[in-house]
């Protein structure tokens, strides 16, 4: 395949093919590579555009994915369905029931992936909707009182500032606090990161050279969930959330979510969000480092640990 673009850099159909079998392999930036120069050669097919979007979306390029839709929205289905996706995505809920709507309107000219994927967010979006609203006026009282503890995470992608939401969750704080003061969680690394999901650190095991034991690290205690009913914080894109592998399993994994993810809520404990960077935490791969944690500010009380 390399050889015929080769022989034929302009060829859109071999770019084509190339770039379908680098998605195939997971190599999507390749993939997008190959649909560019399509783009330029073909500037006002809907299709490659769509296709151009999708792999955007897939890298938690959200923003970008919807300037390249923009002129196609109107008129074409698979438009209105990456546009709303990646709507839901920023938490912009009105944008993205308004083009799931539209776009499960025509699901069958939709492919069958991306049509249920439009069905289940739908739902999810319309429900988001009230609980967005909720979570504003939560910020809104926040930033008028402005004194919840943040904290930098410099990291080797770059730097992100993160509040910490001690009104629901003091323990998850408290810890995750006095870790940090601690230097726990310096010069560990983000084992897992999934894109167009979430970024998870916090494990002493990630400084080793075994990525076997990888996720199973921890402070060497746990804590409870807290989680109280109509009470906890849920998650939105750039949410602060405790790793768990059950109920009650709380240490020191952490993990930083690109796009809201409701089927957690009531599961994981939120206890932050990022307020500056989230164009770091878009851009952090699996092994990064994590080398430092600052607390910037915090209220006038001890910080400890559980145990």
């Amino acid at each position: 395949m390399d050889r015929a673009v080769t022989l034929d850099p302009d060829d859109v159909g071999v770019r084509d093919s190339r770039s379908r079998l680098r998605e195939l392999l997971g190599d999507l930036d390749g993939a997008a590579e190959d649909l560019d120069r399509i783009l330029r050669a073909k500037p006002d097919r809907a299709a490659f555009f769509v296709r151009r979007a999708n792999l955007d979306r897939r890298r938690n390029r959200y923003e970008e994915a919807r300037r390249r839709l923009a002129p196609f929205v109107a008129k074409d289905a698979a438009a209105q369905a990456e546009d709303g996706l990646c709507a839901f995505a920023l938490d912009d809920y009105a944008a993205a029931v308004e083009r799931l709507e539209a776009a499960s309107k025509s699901k069958d000219a939709l492919p069958a992936s991306l049509r249920s994927e439009v069905e289940a967010t739908l739902a999810l979006a319309r429900e988001r909707v009230k609980h967005w609203d909720e979570e504003r006026k939560l910020r809104d009282a926040e930033a008028k009182k402005d004194d919840l503890p943040r904290a930098r995470l410099v990291t080797s992608a770059g730097e992100v500032e993160i509040e910490l939401f001690e009104n629901e969750a003091p323990v998850a704080v408290a810890n995750f606090v006095a870790l940090a003061e601690r230097k726990f969680f310096d010069g560990t690394r983000f084992h897992r990161v999934i894109p167009n999901f979430m970024a998870q650190g916090g494990d002493p095991n990630s400084r080793n050279d075994d990525p076997s034991d990888d996720g199973q690290g921890g402070p060497g205690y746990s804590f409870k969930d807290e989680l109280p009913a109509g009470r906890f914080r849920r998650h939105f894109r750039g949410s602060l959330s405790m790793a768990n592998s059950g109920p009650d399993t709380n240490g020191s994994q952490f993990f930083v979510t690109h796009l809201p993810t409701p089927w957690l809520d009531g599961k994981h404990v939120v206890f932050g969000r990022v307020v500056k960077g989230m164009e770091v935490v878009d851009k952090i791969r699996g092994g990064d480092a994590l080398v430092q944690v600052e607390i910037l500010r915090k209220r006038d009380h001890p910080y400890k640990t559980p145990q």
